[in-house]
């Protein structure tokens, strides 16, 4: 499986990584972008399975992100890693296609967690 890892921070993709890498995943597995525009290039370079995304960014925020992809009928699983999770965004997410919320800063339960569902999702 192909994990994007979408996030203007560094530190984020960062701890990000390493979360997945305690989870079972390899460095091969995991590319990173740090907006969505560069985000729109690695999907459309590699075959991106799963994308864990930042809300905001400059140049374009994730929920641009996910809106392109949707509208183009190109979207891999698709979730948001955030400081802000008000009701109103998840709503304007979930309705473009957004599978999974968690908070920054995420632990390693909330990402096996995640996977877990995503995987169980895939398989039913």
């Amino acid at each position: 499986m192909k994990i994007l890892l979408v996030d203007d921070s560094k530190m984020g993709r960062i701890v990000l990584r390493r979360l997945l890498a305690k989870a079972g995943y390899s460095d091969d597995d995991i590319l990173e972008a740090e907006d969505g525009r560069s985000a729109l290039s690695v999907i459309e370079r590699d075959d991106v399975d799963l994308v864990f995304c930042d809300w905001y960014m400059p140049k374009m925020t994730g929920f641009e992100l996910l809106q392109k992809l949707n509208n183009e009928n190109r979207l891999p699983k698709f979730g948001f890693v955030t400081a802000d999770l008000s009701p109103e965004k998840k709503k304007q997410a979930q309705e473009q296609g957004a599978l999974f919320f968690m908070p920054k800063p995420c632990s390693l339960d909330a990402i096996k967690e995640t996977l877990s569902s995503i995987l169980e999702s895939t398989q039913g």
